[in-house]
């Protein structure tokens, strides 16, 4: 795709001037967001602090009405200023909207007692990648280092919807901690950013930066101590955010490679427990609260693996200390994963 300097000039304001409208519609609103559901007893109860306080619940209404907003907002900029990326808004659009609706809809069946079921919402979440295969905004081929361009050919399209699947879950089930879940997407987004301005792909830059500045701000209410949580209609949405940023932009491995943490905590779980779980079908906790407000590996039998138990190994930590270690190991992957950019980009 070529692009004049006016162009360019033109298209970064555009950039900027979302990232900006994404940030303050959202550190602005969000308070509202938060008052409705409190008022509308929305809420859940804070399991990782003595006092377990009461936290209004499903603040991923906010993150994808925001969203929602921006997005069409660049769909309007893009008719009018680059109409080569109208097809990929749009489809964006539509993955988000995929997974709203599925976090949505298992988020109101769990106020009801049992949310979708551990098997039925993996496999409601392929869908979330047909909007990305229905306008046909991606390649057949997958960059990777030292070989450069593979043809995946009719393989690619199957990618696609597992790309989209183990995003959405991956975010999902990392959503358990103050701040961790927003704080790693912020990190992989920003590596995402970074690799797309090295492989020239616009579309990277300019979903990268509309979705940073919407979670930026989104962060400070869901960080320590959490003053909403996003439940799986937050988490969702941001995971298919993220499949729809890096398939479109081309960044798949880069991706992948930045979310190894939450990877291996999402395998490692699904091992330990053997298949899919829902959170009130786990009856043993991988942590336990100590009196002195720290965590700490659950001594029980069969208590399933996670990240957070192969970082309480040696000595319980606060729920902050574990955040930041989640955050440190998702820039160390962001590293290597910008190592692979680069590697990448030489071949190509």
């Amino acid at each position: 795709m070529y692009y004049t300097l006016e162009n360019l000039l033109i298209l970064s304001l555009i950039i900027i001037a979302l990232f900006l409208f994404g940030f303050f519609i959202t550190y602005k609103l969000m308070p509202k967001v938060i008052q409705k559901l409190d008022e509308r007893g929305i809420y859940g109860f804070d399991v990782h602090k003595q006092s377990r306080p009461r936290v209004p619940e499903m603040g991923g209404l906010g993150f994808f009405g925001f969203a929602l907003i921006i997005l069409i907002s660049a769909l309007v900029a893009s008719f009018f200023f680059f109409q080569e990326e109208f097809m990929k808004i749009f489809a964006t659009i539509g993955v988000l909207f995929m997974a709203f609706l599925i976090g949505l809809f298992d988020d109101l069946k769990k106020r009801k007692g049992k949310g979708l079921g551990a098997k039925t919402k993996p496999i409601l979440c392929l869908s979330i990648g047909l909007p990305i295969w229905v306008f046909g905004v991606y390649g057949s081929s997958l960059p990777l280092p030292f070989l450069g361009n593979t043809r995946l050919g009719y393989v690619y399209p199957l990618l696609i919807f597992l790309i989209a699947t183990v995003c959405a879950n991956t975010f999902n089930m990392i959503d358990v901690y103050n701040g961790a879940m927003p704080g790693i997407s912020i990190i992989s987004f920003i590596v995402i950013l970074c690799a797309s301005f090295i492989f020239l792909s616009f579309s990277g830059v300019f979903l990268s930066t509309i979705f940073l500045g919407i979670l930026i701000a989104y962060f400070q209410y869901n960080k320590y101590p959490a003053k909403v949580f996003s439940g799986d209609v937050g988490s969702l949405t941001i995971g298919a955010a993220f499949a729809a940023t890096i398939i479109i932009s081309k960044t798949e491995l880069i991706g992948v490679i930045v979310c190894i943490p939450i990877i291996m905590n999402s395998f490692q779980t699904l091992r330990s427990f053997g298949g899919f779980k829902e959170h009130s079908e786990v009856k043993i906790k991988p942590t336990v609260l100590l009196s002195d407000g720290k965590l700490d590996v659950s001594m029980k039998k069969n208590v399933p693996i996670t990240l957070a138990g192969l970082v309480l190994i040696k000595d319980p930590l606060t729920e902050q200390e574990i955040v930041k270690i989640f955050h440190l190991l998702t820039i160390y992957s962001g590293i290597l994963a910008l190592i692979t950019s680069f590697l990448t980009y030489i071949v190509l």
